[in-house]
């Protein structure tokens, strides 16, 4: 399973462990995850995917395994406000639900710039290049935690663009699919899941 976050890595190796099963955790570039999976270089997709409709068509997903909201993160005090982002540079991790929403939204208003790699989009907004960056809540939280975020704040509510996060198989793995919607039911009901969200947020993230 392709590792992407630490709740998403967390939660594949819990689900390995209840399924009883060794699970090979491999790299993988965020747009070429849906087509290696679909032609046979991994079983599963772990890697914060959100569910829509537009994936489903592709693939299958599990029940969610956590939810999350896509925030705008900018320097504190500068005033970002996307309800007026006339003028601005804002960035985004290519391929997600957070440039979908920016170019259909902000394109023509604001000046969009798209990053193969979260670490280059963060090091862009620290280096002045952006405005403010648009993406995953769980994973700008994390970011702002740290040194490097010093200085930045969440700037909105949130977005829920989407049916929560889940893991994605091949349509035809339905057995596999069924396995895992248990052993994430199960992970659930022993606690092992509240016990892995407690140990690195302070709020519950399913």
């Amino acid at each position: 399973m392709p590792e992407r976050s630490l709740a998403s890595t967390l939660t594949s190796r819990a689900l390995c462990a209840e399924l009883g099963v060794e699970c090979e955790l491999v790299l993988e570039e965020w747009e070429r995850l849906i087509p290696e999976l679909r032609a046979g270089s991994f079983d599963a997709i772990a890697a914060s995917m959100s569910i829509t409709e537009k994936r489903r068509e592709l693939v299958s997903f599990t029940e969610r395994y956590y939810s999350n909201v896509v925030r705008f993160v900018a320097r504190e005090g500068s005033g970002f406000d996307a309800a007026d982002a006339a003028g601005t540079t804002i960035g985004a991790a290519r391929a997600t639900i957070a440039s979908d929403w920016l170019e259909e939204n902000l394109a023509g208003m604001a000046t969009i710039e798209l990053y193969t790699g979260q670490q280059e989009l963060f090091g862009d907004l620290v280096a002045g290049r952006l405005d403010a960056m648009f993406g995953d809540g769980l994973g700008s939280y994390t970011w702002l935690q740290g040194t490097e975020g010093a200085g930045f704040e969440f700037v909105d509510e949130g977005y829920r663009l989407d049916e929560g996060i889940g893991i994605a198989v091949r349509h035809e793995d339905t057995a596999l699919l069924q396995r895992l919607n248990g052993a994430l039911e199960a992970i659930l009901d022993n606690g092992t899941y509240q016990r892995i969200n407690a140990r690195y947020f302070p709020f519950g993230i399913h």
